[in-house]
């Protein structure tokens, strides 16, 4: 349930607090507000860009772990069964964006978040902004899917200090396809990309990096789903 605090005075509820249910909440609550602290001004901005990613599937809710696999590619540690949900947990450090980039099976790409590409009357346009601090856990109400073609699914995700148009981004990596995903993903965000990246593996199987200071701010790194 969820705490509440009425604006009139502690004569109604316990104090003027009360408990309402998620369900409740959900159904009720026409809108809601957030208060986030303001962003930080002038040598308090976090200049490094510090990431940890994690895939979560969407049924057990426990990470499908990952581990390196050269340079900025990681893969599945073991195969995961097709049709798996999953969603991606992304946590930041400071105010940044988010991209996926998926691979088709003739290698070509497509954008897989944000989605969809205009906004409509049946359609929420999602946002690709990351608040200051914090971690999300998307896409939101919906899931992503190994699918039942062959034995390997590749996305990449990327991540900027500054938004990126991601429709042109894409059409760039399809552009250099030819050289392989990992390849094109490099090239289409070359003149964006932060230099001194560490790439790690956690021990609960996310994957993370942090960038060194630095006017660049992007950086991408692919993920390979092993499946059967």
């Amino acid at each position: 349930a969820f705490q509440i605090m009425n604006s009139w005075g502690n004569e109604w509820g316990k104090e003027g607090i009360g408990w309402i249910l998620y369900k409740d909440f959900k159904r009720f609550v026409r809108e809601a507000y957030g208060l986030n602290p303001m962003p930080k001004q002038g040598a308090g901005i976090a200049q490094n860009l510090e990431i940890n990613i994690g895939l979560v599937d969407a049924k057990t809710k426990q990470y499908i772990p990952l581990q390196t696999s050269g340079g900025n590619t990681f893969k599945t540690i073991n195969p995961i069964a097709k049709k798996t949900g999953f969603k991606i947990e992304f946590k930041n450090n400071t105010e940044c964006y988010v991209y996926v980039i998926g691979k088709e099976t003739d290698g070509s790409s497509y954008v897989l978040f944000p989605y969809p590409s205009k906004a409509d009357a049946n359609k929420t346009m999602f946002s690709p902004y990351c608040g200051i601090t914090g971690y999300r856990l998307f896409p939101r109400g919906k899931k992503l899917e190994a699918d039942e073609i062959g034995n390997q699914d590749f996305f990449a995700i990327i991540t900027s200090k500054e938004p990126l148009d991601v429709f042109k981004l894409n059409t760039t990596i399809n552009q250099n396809r030819a050289s392989g995903f990992e390849n094109a993903i490099n090239v289409a965000i070359k003149r964006q990309s932060a230099n001194g990246i560490q790439f790690n593996n956690s021990n609960d199987g996310t994957i993370g990096f942090k960038t060194s200071n630095g006017d660049k701010n992007a950086v991408g790194c692919v993920i390979a789903i092993d499946k059967n």
